[in-house]
């Protein structure tokens, strides 16, 4: 999660995986969905987290945004996970 406005972002707080997870089965149990964006996965267990959530939902029309760098050169991952990430959902039949 960021709080950032047009100047820049000013704080990068990573969200517990456990949240994230919440979250996807809030909305998709109320709402449902067709398509999912990604945004900033800063940390290994988070990349598992949506892959597993991803796979459970079924959902096909995924974009894939792991917001590496934001636009004030701040790093936002603390652990670079994107490796990992790849291992972990590039077998998923929706990438």
């Amino acid at each position: 999660m960021t709080a950032q406005n047009t100047l820049g972002v000013q704080g990068v707080v990573e969200l517990p995986p456990d949240f994230v997870a919440k979250q996807f089965d809030s909305v998709l149990s109320d709402i449902g969905t067709q398509a999912a964006k990604t945004g900033m996965l800063s940390s290994v267990p988070l990349v598992q987290i949506v892959s597993q959530k991803l796979r459970e939902h079924q959902l096909r029309q995924v974009v894939v945004d792991p917001v590496m760098v934001a636009k004030v050169a701040i790093l936002c991952y603390a652990r670079r996970p994107g490796r990992r990430w790849w291992k972990l959902c590039c077998h998923l039949p929706w990438l």
